[in-house]
């Protein structure tokens, strides 16, 4: 893959692999769900939101679908790989599973994790959440059933009988730069000396251009002269799109506001400076917001940041 169009680089962001064909078409047949149950995997979320995996947490754990033809209803229809069938559900009273099945967290398990298969989790993960939070209609407080193989819900009361479909929140990360610098903030809530890019979320009537202006201005005062859409990811956390820029401030005014606890510029030479002295700690690589500053370490510095980080380690 050539790291130069943004749906490669895409795809290099955890849970941004999927290469799933989720055939949408062919979620309202009944018989072409039956049929895929007779070989179809299925992958097991308990009531925690936790993601059933193999004993050492390498790989995810899937049942045959075959064993519980019964649960169709409960279902949700995840797509098809090289003629491999998908299902996820979540755990019930009845299921018995391995007792050195181990259940994982997400965010902690996505880099250990094959990339189609830590994609498919997200994509499990997502509607897990969805169907926990639309149990009952918006619009009238009627209860809900699923249907469409998992993907809509539809409202039960007859004079109503809205329905209801996933949805994914936008959300802007963006690698904000001034001659050469990076601009990295900071939460009070996060653990000692990490940073990252900014970030927030899309609001209504907005362009994502317009809302990497807004937020970088809000939280550190910075104005930007222009912006350039990188790549996306989805984040199940609970049910994000993050969609990552890069952009060029007009000056290196840094004014925090409410929401950071600190943000400033660094050149390569503080950079790595800070990181080496263990005073700098990024976001884990499960982030886009990793991916924003390898992406601009390697251009300004011509090394690799997993080697800088690998070298912190060893000092």
């Amino acid at each position: 893959m050539s790291p130069h169009y943004s749906s490669h680089r895409s795809a290099l962001n955890a849970f941004g692999a999927e290469a799933l064909d989720r055939a949408a078409h062919r979620r309202d047949e009944p018989e072409f769900l039956q049929a895929t149950q007779a070989s179809a995997l299925e992958l097991l979320l308990n009531g925690e939101q936790m993601i059933a995996g193999t004993p050492g947490g390498e790989h995810l754990y899937f049942c045959a679908t075959a064993t519980r033809p019964e649960l169709l209803s409960q279902r949700w229809y995840l797509g098809e790989r090289e003629g491999q069938h998908y299902f996820a559900r979540v755990l019930s009273d009845a299921d018995e599973v391995p007792s050195d099945v181990q259940w994982l967290d997400l965010r902690s398990a996505a880099l250990g994790l094959p990339a189609f298969e830590s994609g498919l989790a997200a994509f499990a993960r997502g509607l897990q959440f969805w169907h926990s939070r639309t149990q009952f209609c918006g619009l009238c407080g009627y209860g809900t059933v699923s249907e469409h193989a998992g993907h809509r819900r539809r409202c039960v009361n007859i004079q109503c009988q809205a329905q209801h479909f996933p949805r994914t929140d936008p959300a802007i990360i963006v690698a904000v730069e001034f001659e050469q610098r990076i601009l990295l903030g900071r939460q009070s809530s996060w653990p000692p000396t990490r940073f990252s890019t900014l970030a927030g979320f899309v609001e209504p009537g907005e362009s994502l251009e317009q809302a990497v202006a807004r937020e970088v201005f809000e939280e550190a005062g910075a104005k930007i002269l222009e912006s350039n859409y990188v790549s996306s990811q989805p984040w199940p956390f609970p049910a994000s799109l993050m969609l990552g820029f890069t952009a060029q401030a007009q000056s290196a005014e840094v004014r925090v506001g409410d929401e950071l606890e600190d943000a400033r510029y660094f050149s390569v030479d503080e950079f790595e400076t800070e990181i080496k002295a263990k005073r700098l700690r990024l976001s884990p690589p499960v982030s886009i917001s990793y991916r924003l500053i390898e992406q601009w370490y390697q251009t300004y510095s011509q090394r690799s940041l997993a080697e800088l980080l690998a070298s912190k380690r060893e000092l």
